[in-house]
């Protein structure tokens, strides 16, 4: 495996490790997972990263084959990120207007995000058109359950414990001040 593979493998546990920690810690998720260890880090959150990682890439490996289950997994993760950009893209405009009033302009908060959000819309859509083959005509539907299973649970979160929601919103903000402090 090339140097670079391990840096991407590396960074990839660490974003979900930081994810499963900064839940934890809010208690989205079990508490264990937002706790640190003796050397300050999310011990159990990347221990559970890993392992959940290699099952994963374990079964599909072993369903698929090494390069079609590669891909395949590749698939299943480009499809919510490309989401998640065209949201952002699609957020600028109305944070600005409700937030940043005086400093909305029609170039840079309507026409520039909207470029993104096209070229994106695009890319996603060649992700299902043509219809895929085997596995990935899969894709689809694994990531719409995820993202239906995603807002379900919101929904019961914002019912029944909605300070869990607000935390979010200050520990994000939190980390982010801790990274530009780094």
């Amino acid at each position: 495996m090339g140097t670079s593979r391990v840096h991407r493998h590396y960074a990839g546990i660490n974003a979900v490790a930081r994810q499963l920690y900064a839940m934890g810690r809010i208690r989205a998720f079990p508490g264990l997972l937002g706790q640190t260890n003796r050397y300050h880090t999310p011990g159990r959150a990347i221990i559970l990263a890993i392992i959940v990682g290699t099952i994963l890439t374990l079964v599909v490996g072993l369903i698929y084959g090494p390069t079609l289950g590669f891909a395949f997994l590749g698939s299943l993760l480009t499809v919510p990120i490309l989401l998640v950009y065209m949201a952002t893209c699609l957020s600028v405009p109305f944070f600005y207007l409700k937030e940043h009033r005086s400093e909305f302009t029609i170039l840079r908060h309507l026409i520039l995000p909207t470029i993104p959000f096209i070229l994106l819309a695009i890319v996603l859509y060649f992700q299902f058109v043509p219809l895929p083959p085997a596995p990935f005509i899969l894709v689809g539907p694994i990531d719409a359950a995820w993202i239906i299973l995603g807002i379900i649970i919101v929904a019961i979160l914002n019912w029944r414990t909605p300070q869990v929601l607000q935390q979010g919103d200050t520990l994000f903000a939190a980390d982010s001040a801790e990274k530009e402090l780094v």
